[in-house]
Protein backbone atom coordinates (compact mmCIF):
# COMPACT_ATOMS: atom_id res chain seq x y z
CA UNK A 1 0.00 0.00 0.00
CA UNK A 2 2.83 2.39 0.82
CA UNK A 3 4.58 1.54 -2.43
CA UNK A 4 1.31 2.25 -4.25
CA UNK A 5 1.09 5.63 -2.52
CA UNK A 6 4.64 6.49 -3.53
CA UNK A 7 3.94 5.42 -7.12
CA UNK A 8 0.77 7.54 -7.14
CA UNK A 9 2.66 10.60 -5.90
CA UNK A 10 5.37 10.09 -8.50
CA UNK A 11 2.68 9.70 -11.18
CA UNK A 12 1.13 13.00 -10.09
CA UNK A 13 4.53 14.71 -10.28
CA UNK A 14 5.16 13.24 -13.73
CA UNK A 15 1.68 14.26 -14.87
CA UNK A 16 2.34 17.83 -13.80
CA UNK A 17 5.69 17.87 -15.59
CA UNK A 18 4.13 16.39 -18.74
CA UNK A 19 1.40 19.04 -18.67
CA UNK A 20 4.02 21.79 -18.37
CA UNK A 21 5.89 20.33 -21.36
CA UNK A 22 2.67 20.11 -23.38
CA UNK A 23 1.76 23.71 -22.59
CA UNK A 24 5.29 24.85 -23.38
CA UNK A 25 4.99 23.28 -26.81
CA UNK A 26 1.71 25.14 -27.35
CA UNK A 27 3.19 28.43 -26.16
CA UNK A 28 6.23 28.12 -28.43
CA UNK A 29 4.28 27.01 -31.53
CA UNK A 30 3.87 30.04 -33.78
CA UNK A 31 0.94 28.44 -35.59
CA UNK A 32 -1.20 28.88 -32.50
CA UNK A 33 -2.80 32.25 -32.11
CA UNK A 34 -1.58 34.80 -29.58
CA UNK A 35 -4.52 34.04 -27.28
CA UNK A 36 -3.68 30.32 -27.16
CA UNK A 37 -0.01 31.12 -26.52
CA UNK A 38 -0.82 33.53 -23.68
CA UNK A 39 -3.32 31.07 -22.21
CA UNK A 40 -0.70 28.30 -22.27
CA UNK A 41 1.91 30.59 -20.71
CA UNK A 42 -0.56 31.54 -17.97
CA UNK A 43 -1.35 27.88 -17.27
CA UNK A 44 2.39 27.11 -17.12
CA UNK A 45 2.96 29.87 -14.60
CA UNK A 46 0.00 28.62 -12.57
CA UNK A 47 1.34 25.06 -12.53
CA UNK A 48 4.84 26.19 -11.65
CA UNK A 49 3.51 28.42 -8.88
CA UNK A 50 1.72 25.53 -7.16
CA UNK A 51 3.29 24.61 -3.85
CA UNK A 52 5.07 21.27 -4.25
CA UNK A 53 5.47 20.88 -0.48
CA UNK A 54 2.35 18.73 0.16
CA UNK A 55 3.32 16.17 -2.50
CA UNK A 56 6.95 16.24 -1.45
CA UNK A 57 5.98 15.80 2.22
CA UNK A 58 3.64 12.91 1.40
CA UNK A 59 6.35 11.24 -0.69
CA UNK A 60 8.97 11.60 2.04
CA UNK A 61 6.54 10.38 4.71
CA UNK A 62 5.67 7.30 2.67
CA UNK A 63 9.33 6.57 1.93
CA UNK A 64 10.13 6.86 5.64
CA UNK A 65 7.30 4.45 6.45
CA UNK A 66 8.59 2.05 3.83
CA UNK A 67 12.09 2.23 5.33
CA UNK A 68 10.65 1.51 8.78
CA UNK A 69 8.76 -1.47 7.39
CA UNK A 70 11.78 -3.11 5.76
CA UNK A 71 13.28 -4.54 9.00
CA UNK A 72 9.85 -5.78 10.05
CA UNK A 73 9.36 -7.45 6.68
CA UNK A 74 12.77 -9.12 6.97
CA UNK A 75 11.96 -10.38 10.48
CA UNK A 76 8.62 -11.71 9.26
CA UNK A 77 10.33 -13.53 6.41
CA UNK A 78 12.81 -15.03 8.88
CA UNK A 79 9.99 -16.14 11.19
CA UNK A 80 8.15 -17.66 8.25
CA UNK A 81 11.26 -19.60 7.23
CA UNK A 82 11.73 -20.86 10.80
CA UNK A 83 8.08 -21.90 10.98
CA UNK A 84 8.42 -23.84 7.73
CA UNK A 85 11.54 -25.54 9.10
CA UNK A 86 9.69 -26.44 12.30
CA UNK A 87 6.84 -27.94 10.28
CA UNK A 88 9.06 -30.34 8.32
CA UNK A 89 9.47 -32.94 11.10
CA UNK A 90 5.79 -32.64 11.96
CA UNK A 91 4.82 -33.17 8.34
CA UNK A 92 7.10 -36.21 8.15
CA UNK A 93 5.47 -37.61 11.31
CA UNK A 94 2.01 -37.02 9.81
CA UNK A 95 2.94 -38.84 6.63
CA UNK A 96 4.39 -41.74 8.66
CA UNK A 97 1.24 -41.87 10.80
CA UNK A 98 -0.99 -41.93 7.74
CA UNK A 99 1.13 -44.71 6.25
CA UNK A 100 0.88 -46.74 9.48
CA UNK A 101 -2.87 -46.19 9.86
CA UNK A 102 -4.02 -48.91 7.43
CA UNK A 103 -1.77 -51.45 9.18
CA UNK A 104 -3.17 -50.48 12.57
CA UNK A 105 -6.74 -50.71 11.33
CA UNK A 106 -6.10 -54.14 9.76
CA UNK A 107 -4.51 -55.38 12.99
CA UNK A 108 -7.72 -54.93 15.03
Amino acid sequence: EIKANIADIEAQEKSKQDEIERLTAIAEDEENGPVACKKAMHQISTLEAEDPAPLRKAKLTNKALLNKQQPLIQRAKGARFEAKQALKPLEAARVAAEAARPEAENGK
